[in-house]
């Protein structure tokens, strides 16, 4: 007696390597990256990062990752169980532009228009290069009084033109207020007399105030909004105010009138009698 069976074997073909390309990121920037086959909804693809310890990702037709170092990725495809050998792409990182802001911690209110400046790798900026951005800012100018007194925080945003890649940086700027000349009346005083004289105006320790004579025009004292003088005759002084090096724009001026000393005349004889 004889019988016979018969039995369909299906030899499923092992699934090519994904197709990848090597590439190239920016440092710390998000790259996605995916295979070139022909979408297939029964294959799966294994992604892993390929160092000292391989490290599973994901299994999806693509990742999403952020890399800050030379990288090798693997993708093992899966069709039914049947896997193929592991494709590999090499992810290189490039270096971002090194960034640095040339600025001071502080500038005047007054100063107006003053040029920004970038120094990219090493070497400065030209004005094209770039952009900045912050209160008052126009293309790489600030302007001190359109930004306003205050703490205010400047950016500068670059971009490699030879690989794309991009990073920014930022500087903290105080602009200092324009200082007030303290209120001044004029005086009137005694001729030959030492005076102080001026206003206590209540301002911070910083501010100082710079006397001037009318007559020369020169410095005769530094110091806080009284001034003490000795008066010979009448004069003016002009005083400006100076705040961190910050000048005020309007200078004050005090007129001293001089008060002649009463004249003093005895009347005597040259001699007396002892008995009178």
């Amino acid at each position: 007696c004889e019988s016979r069976d018969s039995l369909n074997v299906e030899v499923i073909p092992n699934p090519g390597e994904a197709p990848l390309r090597d590439t190239s990121v920016c440092f710390e920037t998000e790259l996605k990256i995916s295979h070139q086959y022909p979408a297939n909804s029964d294959t799966l693809y294994h992604w892993s990062i390929h160092s000292t310890d391989t490290v599973f990702l994901a299994t999806t037709d693509s990742v999403t990752l952020f890399i800050d170092k030379d990288t090798v990725l693997g993708v093992v495809s899966e069709f039914r169980g049947c896997y193929s050998d592991t494709a590999k792409v090499n992810v290189s990182v490039i270096d971002l532009p090194e960034l640095s802001l040339i600025a001071t911690d502080s500038i005047c209110l007054n100063l107006g228009d003053t040029a920004l400046r970038a120094i990219v790798n090493g070497s400065e900026t030209n004005p094209s290069e770039g952009s900045w951005s912050g209160p008052g800012v126009t293309n790489d100018t600030l302007n001190t009084k359109t930004a306003g007194a205050g703490l205010h925080t400047y950016y500068y945003n670059y971009t490699d033109p030879n690989n794309g890649c991009s990073n920014i940086d930022s500087i903290k700027l105080r602009i200092l207020p324009n200082p007030q000349v303290p209120p001044l009346t004029d005086v009137e005083v005694c001729i030959n007399t030492t005076s102080r004289f001026g206003h206590d105006y209540p301002v911070g320790s910083d501010t100082l105030y710079n006397w001037y004579t009318t007559t020369t025009f020169g410095l005769v004292n530094t110091g806080d909004s009284m001034l003490e003088q000795t008066i010979v005759s009448d004069t003016s002084f002009f005083v400006e105010a100076d705040f961190e090096g910050c000048i005020s724009t309007t200078t004050g001026e005090l007129k001293v009138d001089t008060i002649s000393l009463p004249v003093i005349e005895l009347l005597a004889i040259d001699s007396l009698c002892n008995n009178l």
